[in-house]
């Protein structure tokens, strides 16, 4: 099974709730807008692949800090 983020905001930003399933350090990131973008986690950091939003907003690839809370995780900051 891939990695599969899932969020109910439509990007991420400190204070964000991730929720994980699946294994693996690569997969995708869904976000609540439908889209879905490539992303890594590897150890408490979780890169996401620059994608645009449902509303057509540019999002470049960015590196997270996080924190794990059992079957999720909340963005803390972001690094880089």
């Amino acid at each position: 099974m891939t990695l599969r983020l899932t969020t109910t905001r439509t990007h991420l930003f400190p204070g964000a709730v991730v929720r994980l399933s699946g294994d693996g350090a690569c997969g995708l990131i869904e976000f609540a807008d439908g889209v879905a973008a490539p992303c890594a986690l590897a150890a408490e950091v979780l890169s996401v692949a620059a994608h645009v939003t449902a509303a057509g907003a540019a999002i470049p690839e960015r590196r997270w800090r996080i924190a794990v809370e059992g079957a999720a995780f909340r963005v803390l900051r972001r690094d880089g």
